[in-house]
């Protein structure tokens, strides 16, 4: 009798893990590849995200010692690599993506209600985005301590990667988790909106054209911090980035320029421009229809900078170390090309999501939202996070496996071989970033939206003093469990629609963070980005 119930106990055990298992499986496949409202931004931020992994994966190959004479071979050819090199600007759009799904959640929420929730916003992104870099912070010890990382991961700085000081400019540049400094400062950006938010919100709440007064505050708001970083970034290459000569100035000087928040806010200022038009505009009806000479104008101009974008040599610190090892001079153009291109290519990014969200580009809109870059754009945090622990464990084993016999090889055999090194460095996260969107960012998103209902209040009242009933986040609940029934149909996205209630966020997804009035899990997800 023991050993039938010590039997009949295992295969119990072992089919409720299967079927557990398998509820996980399904419940996250769902997830990463349901519809949004603004199906557009998975495909933008997942090409993004992989932007952002091959320019990291580029720069092994360039700061690699056992790689060096490849690195500024290439460095010197530079087309071969240029769309890879120039990948750092995806953090950019990261940006762009968050300032507009930030800026339009919290315009109809200020604007249905007039006002918004601080507790419930902060309580989803906090569990939205310390999770995994949490997870990430344990995976990148274990992995630097099993490599013998010589730079190592030393615990008592781990303050500087989460809360998160001065984007890591002063964390001494160790080699851990330093890419965690644009987490830095989308966290820096998100607290600064809402409290903007708040105070705009509350100004305008007794006037008759509160909506309107809002959207003007927040699109001047907006509008100023684009114009005052590029006056930033031109005031600094003016004056302190170079010497008089053009030769760069010191290597602090580069981490200042491309690190700190003053030089890096114009993509998600642009973006909170565009999210907060493309909300009021919809709430008043005015959305656009396809066509017209102007939006295919606006479309190739901002088709055309990306492009640009893709070959031209950009700001970051690797490029200035290249400059002064090869005693490159910086003329008085290329001075003013590195102030203007990063707000500049926001601005074609932000003017491309306004395109799409507006109805204007469809074609593009229905290429970007394909279930495969719904899937990418569902992985695009985690990817972004351990991508390094990919390039630790993959890339630089096979760099160095390769970097003796590249001397001397024609030049399209070296492209290639990075070519495959970027390819590595993809396809090895790739599996650890589905672990850890299945294992931690979807009981993260849960644990955020339990918090969120927690802190909503059932049974309030509306302006008009009728009470609702139920808190939004019983009712959006409930949209959940339909779509989640029915498949995301048009009488479920009318489901969502009618239960988005003035105090949530219509918002799908955000670059980085999950404030969504929907609540679906597909709408959580991250992108920041960053």
């Amino acid at each position: 009798p023991r050993v039938y119930a010590a039997s009949y106990l295992s295969l119990s055990l072992a089919s409720s893990s299967a079927m557990g298992l398998r509820a996980a499986v399904r419940e996250t496949s769902a997830s990463l590849i349901r519809r949004q409202e603004y199906g557009f931004c998975d495909g933008i931020r997942g090409l993004a995200m992989l932007w952002v992994c091959a320019h990291h994966g580029v720069l092994v190959f360039v700061n690699l010692p056992a790689a060096a004479t490849s690195g500024r071979r290439l460095m010197n050819s530079w087309w071969p690599f240029a769309p890879f090199a120039t990948g750092e600007a995806g953090v950019d759009v990261f940006l762009v993506l968050s300032g507009f799904l930030i800026g339009g959640a919290l315009y109809r929420e200020a604007s249905r209600s007039g006002q918004v929730a601080p507790g419930r916003f902060l309580c989803r992104r906090f569990f939205r985005i310390l999770p995994s870099l949490a997870s990430t912070g344990a995976l990148t010890i274990a992995v630097a301590a099993a490599l013998r990382d010589p730079q190592g991961c030393p615990l008592d700085g781990w303050y500087k990667y989460y809360f998160i000081f001065d984007n890591n400019l002063t964390s001494g540049l160790t080699s851990c988790a330093l890419h965690t400094w644009s987490v830095s400062l989308e966290i820096q950006l998100y607290v600064v909106t809402l409290l903007v938010f708040l105070l705009f919100s509350s100004a305008s709440r007794h006037l008759q054209q509160k909506a309107q007064v809002l959207r003007r505050c927040m699109t001047a708001f907006g509008v100023l911090g684009w114009v005052a970083c590029l006056a930033a970034r031109l005031w600094f290459v003016m004056t302190v980035l170079f010497d008089d000569q053009g030769v760069p100035g010191d290597e602090m000087v580069w981490y200042t320029y491309y690190f700190t928040t003053p030089f890096r806010i114009a993509p998600f200022m642009i973006g909170l421009v565009v999210g907060t038009e493309v909300v009021a505009r919809k709430e008043r009806g005015l959305a656009g229809a396809s066509g017209g000479r102007v939006v295919g104008l606006a479309l190739a101009t901002s088709l055309l900078v990306l492009t640009c974008t893709c070959l031209l040599y950009p700001d970051n610190p690797f490029v200035f170390k290249w400059m002064v090892q090869e005693g490159v001079k910086v003329t008085m153009l290329q001075r003013l090309r590195m102030a203007f291109w990063r707000p500049l290519l926001s601005l074609a990014v932000a003017v491309l999501i306004f395109l799409c969200a507006e109805g204007h580009a469809p074609r593009v809109a229905d290429a970007l939202a394909k279930p495969a870059c719904r899937v990418l754009a569902g992985l695009s945090y985690s990817m972004y996070l351990l991508q390094h622990v990919g390039q630790r464990a993959i890339e630089e084993p096979y760099v160095r496996a390769v970097a003796a016999s590249l001397d001397g090889v024609p030049l399209w055999l070296l492209a290639l071989t990075v070519y495959g090194g970027v390819a590595l460095i993809i396809l090895g996260t790739a599996p650890l970033a589905l672990l850890n969107y299945a294992l931690v960012e979807c009981p993260g998103i849960h644990a955020g939206r339990r918090c969120a209902e927690l802190l909503s209040q059932p049974g309030r009242q509306t302006e008009g003093g009728a009470p609702t009933g139920k808190s939004f986040e019983h009712r959006g609940s409930a949209a959940l469990e339909v779509c989640s029934s029915s498949g995301y149909t048009a009488a479920c996205r009318e489901t969502n629609a009618s239960e988005s209630a003035p105090n949530d966020a219509p918002s799908p997804e955000l670059a980085g963070g999950d404030y969504s009035g929907r609540l679906t899990a597909g709408a959580e997800r991250c992108h920041l980005a960053v």
